[in-house]
């Protein structure tokens, strides 16, 4: 076999497997709720643009019942900016 007889080989198996495989259905959704439940949270990641590891893993949040009164609780992890290392001479 020759290089395109390969490539039309590899292509015809290719789009064989793609049109067979099923297509899975996906029962979850998503409805954005956040400002009905009064969640404003905006991401202040304080980049200075030295692109220091700190500055690329600045946000988080966590769901627990912190008071214990059953019911969720959220915790938003915000960023700052960076104390400068600079010296004065």
């Amino acid at each position: 076999m020759n290089r395109v007889a390969y490539t039309g080989l590899a292509a015809a198996l290719i789009g064989s497997w793609s049109l067979s495989a099923p297509v899975p259905v996906s029962s979850i959704s998503f409805e954005d709720i956040a400002t009905s439940a009064n969640i404003d949270f905006v991401l202040q990641n304080g980049a200075s643009g030295n692109h220091r590891q700190i500055e690329t893993m600045v946000a988080g949040a966590v769901a627990f019942d912190y008071n214990n009164d059953d019911r969720i609780d959220l915790y938003f992890v915000n960023g700052a900016g960076t104390v400068s290392r600079k010296t004065s001479v």
